[in-house]
């Protein structure tokens, strides 16, 4: 068994990288679809 501790900098660099990334993705996504893109990136983030 092994501990996991929290990295707060990574963390917020990952949550930069996928804001930025959504800025781009989303706009040339239908409106109906744009949800699909943030469950990924969740998922990936967890």
């Amino acid at each position: 068994m092994f501990r996991i501790t929290k990295d707060l900098p990574r963390a917020k660099e990952i949550y930069e990288m996928v804001q930025e990334r959504v800025k781009d993705i989303i706009p040339i996504l239908p409106k109906d679809k744009s949800y699909k893109i943030i469950e990924e990136y969740y998922e990936v983030v967890v």
